[in-house]
Order: structure tokens, then C-alpha cells, then sequence
């Protein structure tokens, strides 16, 4: 602006004022919410999402910039992601969001074919052919388990139980029989002599 000063014998004098507008105002980022992806192995997960967008009153849409990576590698359990925008004016906003690698899925059983044992007792207690586990995310020992631990004569159905290192569990069932084809074993006996009492013999007693 220009601003002119003249005196009463028209002398005249003339000075100039710049103004300048000064931006220091951050763009504004919308929210993100949390981003949850299930675990492909125990290294986690590829986590997507997409940036959020920025507007500034100046310079209006502003590009934003985000770490990690969508695409990148995400460890099981939350990453935070930091996403910045910045002005012309260098005034700069951030906002940060979760990227959530969970492990949801339940281990794999798979279990033996049916198994026959020949009975020990009335209740018998046979090795069985264990069923065997896997998981693609856990890193820990599977807990495998079965039930009953004890069985009487004929089928009965053994339910088995796995759970993984993030207490997912899983079940699957098989067949365990017990037969019975052993015959009875009898003990032998001591030879029994007594001295006839008649002519038709004599009467002997004696314990099985």
C-alpha cells in the first residue's frame, strides 16, 4: 500500500507499507480407524491400508505421507503407523493410527484311523497312535490332548484337543476298540487219590 502525505504549499511525500500474509496453519488429517489383518504366519502379516487424506485452507488438498508402508511386513500385535501432511508453509500435521495382526485360526488335527487293542483289564489303558498338529502362525508347543485315557470292551469314541500358542483351539474325534479273544487260562490240578471203600469205588472230594 501507498500512502501520500501533502502540505498546505502542495508538497507532497510519499512512503509505501508491504503487508504480508504469513500461513501458519497445519493442514487438517482426517481420522483413520484401525486396520486388523489376520496372521499368514509367525512372522505376521502384509498389512494394506490406504493414507488419509489432508486439506489445508491455503493450499487446500495436501499429500500425506505414512510409516511403515501399506504393503509392508507387520509383526502378530498392533504397529503403530504415523502419517504426516505438510503446507507450502511448511507448517506439518500428524495423526496415527493401528495396524492390528491377529491370530484368530485354530491349529489343524488330524487324527489316526481307528485303533483296535486286545483288553488287559476291565478298564485297559493302550498307547495309543497320537493325532498329529499343526498351526501356520504359533510359535509355541501345541497343547494336544485326548479324552478318555481308559476303556472298557468295544468302541468308544476319543475326542482330541489341540491348542495353539494364541489359545486358539480345535477338535476332531476317532475310533479306539477293545476286543476280548483271550480265552480264560485254567491252572492245573494235583492228581487225587483215595483208597476204594467198596467195590463200586469210593466217593472223592476235591476243590477246582
Amino acid at each position: 500500500f501507498s500512502f501520500v502525505a501533502t502540505d498546505a504549499a502542495l508538497n507532497a511525500a510519499t512512503t509505501t507499507v508491504t503487508i504480508t500474509n504469513i500461513d501458519k496453519t497445519a493442514p487438517v488429517i482426517a481420522a483413520h480407524t484401525a486396520v486388523t489383518v489376520e496372521a499368514t504366519s509367525s512372522l505376521g502379516a502384509l498389512g494394506s491400508y490406504s493414507a488419509p487424506s489432508a486439506s489445508d485452507a491455503v493450499d487446500g488438498a495436501t499429500a500425506v505421507a505414512c510409516s511403515p508402508l501399506s504393503g509392508s511386513q507387520f509383526a502378530l500385535g498392533a504397529t503403530t503407523i504415523t502419517c504426516t501432511s505438510t503446507d507450502s508453509a511448511r507448517n506439518t500435521a500428524t495423526t496415527t493410527f493401528a495396524m492390528n495382526i491377529t491370530d484368530t485360526t485354530a491349529p489343524l488335527i488330524t487324527v489316526p484311523g481307528a485303533q483296535t487293542f486286545e483288553a488287559t483289564a476291565v478298564l485297559s489303558t493302550p498307547t495309543l497312535t497320537l493325532a498329529s498338529t499343526s498351526d501356520a502362525v504359533s510359535t509355541t508347543t501345541i497343547a494336544l490332548s485326548y479324552s478318555p485315557t481308559s476303556f472298557g470292551l468295544g468302541a468308544t469314541v476319543v475326542s482330541w484337543t489341540a491348542r495353539d500358542g494364541a489359545r486358539n483351539s480345535a477338535t476332531a474325534t476317532s475310533s479306539v476298540t477293545i476286543t476280548d479273544t483271550t480265552a480264560p487260562t485254567i491252572s492245573s490240578h494235583a492228581t487225587v487219590s483215595a483208597p476204594a471203600t467198596s467195590a463200586a469205588g469210593a466217593t472223592i472230594t476235591y476243590t477246582p
